[in-house]
C-alpha cells in the first residue's frame, strides 16, 4: 500500500466532518483533550519547579508527540525520555533540564504509563468472567 493510499483511507475517514452535527462534537472533545494534556504537563513542570508556561508546555507536547512517533521500544520508554530532554533545552538551561526536567519527565512518564495500565486493567475486569478462564476457550 503506498501513500497515496494511506491518505486517501485517512480522507475517507475523516468524511464525517462534513456534518456539523458530528464535527462539532469532535471539535469540542478534542480541544477539551489538548487543553488537559496541556493543563496537565504544565501542572508536572510547574511542580519540578520549572518556570513554565502556556506555550513552553504546548511546545513540549507537540515535540513529544512527534518524537513517539519513531519506532521505540516497548512503551515510547527511550524516545518519550529524549524527546522530552529536547523539548526542555529549547527553553531551559542544561543543568535545569537535567535535574528539574528530568523530575518532570519521570513523574509526567510514571503518571501515563499508569493510566494506560490502570486502563488495561479496567478493561480486563470488565469482561464477561469466562474470559478469565483459560478452560474456557
Amino acid at each position: 500500500m503506498g501513500c497515496a493510499d494511506t491518505v486517501a483511507r485517512l480522507a475517507d475517514g475523516l468524511s464525517f466532518l462534513r456534518s456539523p452535527r458530528d464535527a462539532l462534537p469532535f471539535l469540542r472533545d478534542t480541544f477539551v483533550y489538548w487543553a488537559m494534556n496541556i493543563a496537565g504537563l504544565l501542572f508536572v513542570l510547574r511542580s519540578a519547579h520549572l518556570a513554565a508556561t502556556v506555550s513552553h508546555a504546548m511546545v513540549m507536547l507537540g515535540v513529544i508527540s512527534l518524537g513517539i512517533m519513531v519506532p521505540a521500544g516497548p512503551g515510547f520508554f527511550g524516545a518519550f525520555q529524549l524527546s522530552g530532554y529536547c523539548a526542555l533545552a529549547l527553553f531551559f538551561p542544561l543543568p535545569v533540564v537535567v535535574a528539574d526536567g528530568g523530575v518532570a519527565l519521570f513523574v509526567l512518564y510514571s503518571v501515563q504509563t499508569a493510566v494506560a495500565m490502570s486502563g488495561g486493567v479496567v478493561g480486563i475486569l470488565a469482561l464477561p468472567s469466562a474470559a478469565h478462564d483459560p478452560r474456557s476457550a
